[in-house]
């Protein structure tokens, strides 16, 4: 009846949902839930873990090919591998050359996840705070900062995966030119998180330049992302970036808990 209620409920919102017979990795307990996309064909991947755990649909959009997915279960430990430098403040559980295995905890409060179709491929998103329709999703993950910063230099903001560039106002744009190679340094093909610094898994955004400001003085601030050339992602249709654009990330959690692979 579970799985039969959850898999009619994303075919509303012309999803494919499988709820798995296993756990989809070793995670070092069972009765966490775990969520996945399969790539071919494209399939949510979904296991339950403990029968008490709560998986509800609380909004299918059939339109937007998306939906609202409320999970409740409580405090446990399990183990995650992350890259050496993401150690810091962790349990360490074992290691290998290459990965580190640490501690991590499900949260017991209740979690809404948005997951759907964007362009082209599946994703998953977590919301920042409970919501009860697609549509509100969309707003607890938009960044307001973006918004506002086009409105000031009555730009447009353009937006790949959970990643919103606006162009900066001339004010911004003439203090920022000057600073490049010089006070700044720039770094090439480099990812959208090595200025955002949030831990995500999952494929990176990739970009043909990129600085990170660290100290500087209005009307620039001081810890912002400013991007320039093609800003390229396997599931989304690559970004053309001429002149240079500040990057805002979105309001979603950095790593939904149990999630194997997010955009």
């Amino acid at each position: 009846m579970f799985a039969d209620a959850l898999i009619t409920a994303f075919y509303r919102a012309r999803l494919d949902l499988k709820v798995t017979p296993a756990p989809l990795i070793n995670a070092g307990n069972s009765a966490i839930v775990q969520l996945d996309i399969a790539r071919q064909p494209q399939q949510f991947l979904l296991w339950q873990g403990d029968r008490h755990n709560q998986l509800i649909v609380q909004n299918a959009d059939r339109k937007r090919q998306q939906l609202v997915l409320f999970v409740k279960e409580p405090r446990r430990a399990f183990e995650v591998r992350v890259r050496k430098e993401q150690v810091a403040g962790r349990r360490v559980l074992r290691r290998d050359r290459k990965f580190v295995w640490v501690e991590q905890f499900t949260d017991a409060a209740q979690r809404h996840l948005l997951c759907g179709m964007d362009e082209q491929h599946y994703f998953i998103a977590q919301l920042p705070y409970g919501v009860s329709s697609v549509q509100e999703a969309h707003q607890a993950l938009y960044n307001p900062a973006a918004g506002q910063a086009a409105r000031k230099a009555g730009a447009k903001v353009l937006r790949q995966g959970e990643w919103f560039f606006v162009k900066p106002s001339t004010e911004e744009l003439n203090a920022l030119v000057p600073m490049i190679g010089k006070q700044v340094f720039v770094q090439g093909k480099a990812t959208t998180t090595d200025g955002d610094g949030r831990f995500r898994r999952g494929r990176p955004h990739v970009v043909d330049q990129l600085v990170k400001l660290r100290e500087v003085e209005p009307p620039l601030v001081s810890g912002s992302v400013f991007v320039r050339g093609r800003v390229r992602h396997p599931d989304h249709q690559a970004l053309e970036l001429y002149d240079w654009h500040r990057v805002f990330g979105n309001a979603e959690a950095s790593q939904p808990v149990g999630v194997q692979w997010a955009d």
